[in-house]
């Protein structure tokens, strides 16, 4: 594996597309239906937040000089609510 270049920015924005075509093909929902089938703006963008940035990595692994796969990662806010560790919690029924 190796970081990351800009020179990788279209091959994480296509990851995204061919992740998103294999979760259609499981799950479908309002959401699910609207992610894209090709690399658009936002989706361009949204890769390009993973690339050469303090707050992020972004890994590319290779067969033949060619890339494979990635893994990416980013450091930032959670869309998850604190996990309250050491408090008690009532459920919602």
């Amino acid at each position: 594996m190796r970081l990351a270049t800009k020179k990788d920015h279209q091959f994480i924005a296509q990851c995204f597309i061919e992740t998103s075509k294999v979760i259609k093909s499981i799950a479908s929902d309002i959401y699910i239906d609207g992610m894209p089938d090709t690399i658009d703006a936002p989706t361009y963008n949204i890769a390009s937040d993973f690339i050469e940035k303090d707050n992020a990595i972004s890994l590319i692994t290779e067969r033949n000089n060619k890339p494979i796969a990635c893994l990416l990662g980013k450091i930032g806010k959670t869309s998850f609510p604190p996990s309250g560790l050491n408090e008690t919690r009532t459920p919602i029924n």
